[in-house]
């Protein structure tokens, strides 16, 4: 158990580190969708880490743990969605602006 929790948060890391390599080194702006994943991302990585060093015995703590990186990983997965769905229907806004650009 305790090296899936490891193989997590290092891709979460490895995840975060290259979005911030596309960032700062390739100058690309992410917008507020990329934002959200990366807040779910690092929310994943870090309930991973919490739950690889407290190394829980029982099984409610485990739930818990895993309880929270569903819902973590789930928010992450459908604001992807999300955003896919707006690159490859960006005729769906009446406006020609998304709620995400205006913000």
């Amino acid at each position: 158990m305790r090296i899936i929790l490891l193989f997590i948060v290092l891709s979460c890391i490895g995840l975060l580190s290259y979005a911030q390599y596309l960032q700062h080194v390739e100058n690309l702006l992410p917008c507020p969708l990329c934002v959200a994943q990366r807040v779910a991302y690092w929310l994943l990585g870090l309930t991973a880490l919490l739950a690889f060093i407290h190394n829980a015995k029982k099984t409610i703590g485990r739930r818990i743990y895993g309880f929270l990186m569903t819902i973590f990983a789930l928010t992450g997965a459908v604001v992807a969605a999300r955003q896919s769905w707006l690159i490859r229907f960006p005729e769906s806004f009446a406006c020609g602006i998304s709620p995400e650009e205006a913000f």
